[in-house]
């Protein structure tokens, strides 16, 4: 079994194709459907206005990383993703997911905002039936490793997001 990433996010995209390749619902359930076509078992597809990406669990080498970056580039056939999508395998993909959760990959490191996206994500994918006992655990787990490094870093401890820090120079500079 594989457990693998594919997405791209703000570190790699810039906004305007981060805007081009959101996953609303419908989307995210085309996304699915496709994945299942080509044999994918699980995913949980995260969509934010910072990143859009597939975390799934592959039960055979039959479906790579590739196959899943085709299907998610074919659902925006004008869009042109460059160099910007990207992949990571194994325990590569598992520590990434973790960091995500935990606010470690955002654009304000530790912000509370993706936890509950992600949440939303896997509850959003698990009702679509896209995950299974072993995903499901691995999601539970990185939900709660988040809320521990939070309490016990105090990373989240101050009110931080992009709208916050901005409305704060704006008060500094008046």
């Amino acid at each position: 079994m594989i457990f693998g990433y594919v997405g791209i996010c703000y570190k790699e995209a810039p906004l305007a194709l981060r805007g081009q390749v959101a996953l609303p619902d419908s989307k995210k359930i085309e996304l699915w459907e496709r994945l299942s076509v080509i044999g994918l078992k699980q995913c949980v597809i995260v969509s934010t206005c910072n990143r859009s990406e597939i975390f799934y669990f592959s039960h055979s080498d039959a479906v790579t990383g590739e196959q899943v970056q085709s299907c998610y580039q074919d659902i925006f056939p004008n869009v042109s993703f460059g160099d910007c999508c990207k992949k990571k395998e194994g325990s590569e993909a598992v520590s990434y997911l973790f960091r995500v959760a935990a606010g470690l990959e955002s654009l304000v490191v530790g912000e509370d905002q993706i936890l509950g996206q992600v949440k939303d994500a896997h509850e959003f994918c698990m009702k679509l039936g896209a995950t299974k006992k072993v995903f499901n655990k691995l999601f539970r787990d990185a939900v709660t490793t988040s809320k521990e490094i939070k309490t016990i870093t105090k990373i989240s401890q101050q009110p931080l997001s992009i709208s916050y820090i901005g409305v704060k120079l704006l008060k500094e500079k008046m």
